[in-house]
């Protein structure tokens, strides 16, 4: 069985990104932004961000850009 999974060319175990690593990402980032949090520079270190390709920067562009949508709809709603 374990001759099954894909390796890199460090030896090491190579996975693509799979649902479960989007679901995990996605309820990271609701939970933060419901809560209006900055995402700890430490998120870029789990093994989901870094499958997805997700690095600090990216995080910070993503929760960024969350937050202006999301105002934006709070916005026109209230209007």
């Amino acid at each position: 069985m374990l001759d099954r999974v894909p390796t890199n060319d460090q030896g090491g175990a190579s996975f693509e990104a799979d649902l479960t690593d989007v679901v995990q990402v996605a309820n990271l980032f609701s939970h933060a932004t419901a809560q209006g949090d900055e995402i700890p520079p430490e998120w870029a270190e789990i093994k989901s961000f870094g499958r997805l390709k997700l690095n600090e920067e990216l995080i910070h562009d993503i929760m960024v850009q969350s937050k202006e949508e999301i105002d934006s709809i709070v916005s026109a709603l209230q209007s």
